[in-house]
């Protein structure tokens, strides 16, 4: 029988490049706008005209898509840049990895 633990989305380990890549596609779906053209420094809310609504289902996709959970409102409200997304997923999911298993 399975386990729960079977079940959790996990997320092979990503180099930055391949994060920007998943951010930028991200973006790009919910917010439109060519992936290729997307700088770091893009504002995600002055330049591509995202909302609340908008910010939190980005921040949901984040969490499915790189399979981490629990960004707060806090770290949330930081995720104004294509830069900043990324280096908060990328430091996320470098903490998880130096974890301990547990159980």
């Amino acid at each position: 029988m399975p386990t729960a633990a079977t079940h959790l989305p996990t997320c092979p380990r990503l180099t930055r490049d391949e994060i920007a890549v998943k951010v930028r596609t991200i973006l790009a779906d919910h917010l439109g706008g060519d992936p290729n053209d997307m700088p770091d420094s893009l504002n995600i809310i002055e330049d591509l005209d995202a909302d609340s609504l908008d910010t939190t289902q980005l921040t949901l996709t984040y969490e499915d898509e790189f399979g981490i959970h629990g960004i707060s409102a806090g770290d949330a409200s930081k995720l104004t840049t294509v830069g900043a997304v990324v280096e908060y997923l990328e430091r996320r999911l470098l903490t998880r990895e130096r974890r301990p298993p547990t159980g």
